[in-house]
């Protein structure tokens, strides 16, 4: 165990004392009320030394003040219960009262966070309905919510420490995703020897299993087949830009109609954990035959931190941008048009950016690109005969391709076919990234 989590050792006196206490409780209601207050006591005072140490006074003051001054005195902000200080709590309680059942003692850290979490909405209300009069109301709202994510995230930690299970039915498959996620991210960032990774472990892999049960239950899906990584070759990527005179009328229709699907798309697409690039491919007539979207995931052992991998992607825009610039006779035809290229990261165009022509950086060994077809609505994954063309939204897109298994198609429409009508759903961005992660092949993320 590292330093920082070890025990502080309380003074002998102070133990026999404590016990003395105990001892001398005349009935167990008081014995649970002594407990409750120790448990408190060792909170606030790991609190001190450890987690208030970490934040600059002038900030703490600043966020305390800024509520008790502005709303009331019962309104406070109180950055002094940490996950990390909980289990060190219940290791240092379990040293000191080695008697205490840890059924017990996970029973009163539970009631203890949730009277900490109880508190957060009255406190949220309260700054939002004052929010003019305090300076950094944003600030503190953040830092509030960020509270209650910590202590949820806690509490599950400890349910399931004590029951060995998590009571998720009924929970939506969005926030089934967003929870997990934060799980990744807290995981992500403790020290190997933290106390906490374990039950972190069970517990995400509980949030797994369920989403994915979820997902398969759901009738939504957003993507149609399934995706076969590609090599990077610059020269294909850019040929997929260059004008085509010779479409036939089926793919020029398919062009024009998918524009918004394919838009909306690119911006969904972007913002999917593990897609760390979307190219798009020019709408209306131009563009490719085969596929409308490229995404760019990472080859699974690629171990580049994430600077690095900015830089890369950097680069790959770079290298594209230099090769169709040396296409000067199809841009004096109008047959290439560099405005076209872009790379989306995040929902938004790769903007201005410095680039190291010098790198030596592997692309290939770093990215995977994968070609992706887009269809305008859902219904077109389920294409029936007696459909006319009215309630089509595009020929037919899965059916269309050379090799349906190599390539997915996407839509960001659901819809359903109830006799001669299409009822539409709201689009559901969990399952939009639940079933690219699927297509691509990507792990849950």
């Amino acid at each position: 165990m590292s330093e920082f989590y070890r025990p502080t050792q309380e003074e002998p006196d102070d133990k026999e004392a404590f016990e003395h206490e105990l001892a001398e409780a005349p009935n167990q209601a008081e014995v649970d009320k002594l407990i409750r207050n120790k448990a408190h006591d060792i909170l606030t005072e790991i609190s001190a030394k450890e987690i208030l140490s970490e934040l600059s006074e002038e900030r703490k003051e600043e966020l305390e003040s800024k509520i008790e001054e502005a709303i009331n005195p019962q309104i406070t902000v109180k950055f002094e219960f940490n996950s990390n200080d909980s289990y060190l709590a219940i290791d240092k309680l379990e040293h000191d009262l080695p008697d205490l059942e840890e059924a017990e003692l996970l029973s009163i850290m539970l009631a203890r966070i949730d009277e900490e979490i109880s508190t957060v909405p009255n406190k949220l209300k309260a700054i939002e309905e004052n929010a003019k009069f305090i300076k950094n109301s944003d600030d503190i709202k953040i830092a509030l919510v960020n509270l209650q994510n910590e202590l949820t995230m806690l509490r599950q930690q400890l349910e399931y420490k004590l029951n060995s299970q998590l009571e998720l039915e009924g929970v939506s498959i969005q926030d089934a995703l967003n929870q997990y996620r934060r799980f990744k991210f807290k995981l992500e960032k403790l020290p190997e020897d933290s106390l906490e990774r374990e039950d972190i472990e069970r517990v995400l892999k509980l949030y797994a299993d369920y989403i994915k049960d979820q997902f398969e239950q759901s009738p939504e899906k957003y993507a149609l087949g399934k995706s076969q990584a590609l090599g990077i070759d610059i020269k294909e990527i850019v040929n997929e830009f260059i004008e085509s005179n010779d479409l036939t009328s089926e793919q020029k229709f398919h062009q024009g109609d998918i524009t918004e699907a394919r838009q909306n798309i690119t911006t969904e697409l972007s913002q999917t954990p593990g897609i760390v690039g979307v190219i798009p491919m020019p709408g209306e007539t131009q563009g490719s035959k085969v596929f409308d979207i490229i995404a760019i995931t990472l080859k699974p052992d690629n171990l580049l931190p994430p600077d690095e991998v900015n830089k890369a992607m950097k680069l790959l825009y770079y290298q594209i941008q230099t090769f169709a610039k040396s296409q000067t006779y199809l841009i004096e035809d109008n047959k290439l048009d560099l405005n076209n290229i872009e790379i989306y990261t995040n929902g938004k165009i790769l903007g201005e950016y410095e680039v190291d022509t010098q790198s030596d950086l592997d692309l290939s060994k770093i990215f995977q690109l994968h070609r992706i077809k887009i269809a305008k609505r859902s219904t077109d994954f389920k294409y029936k005969e007696e459909y006319t063309d009215h309630y089509m939204a595009m020929s037919r897109p899965a059916q269309s391709l050379d090799d349906n298994s190599s390539i997915p198609t996407l839509t960001y429409s659901y819809t359903t076919q109830e006799d001669t009508r299409l009822v539409s759903t709201p689009f559901n961005k969990a399952m939009f990234q639940l079933s690219v992660q699927q297509a691509l092949g990507l792990p849950l993320a």
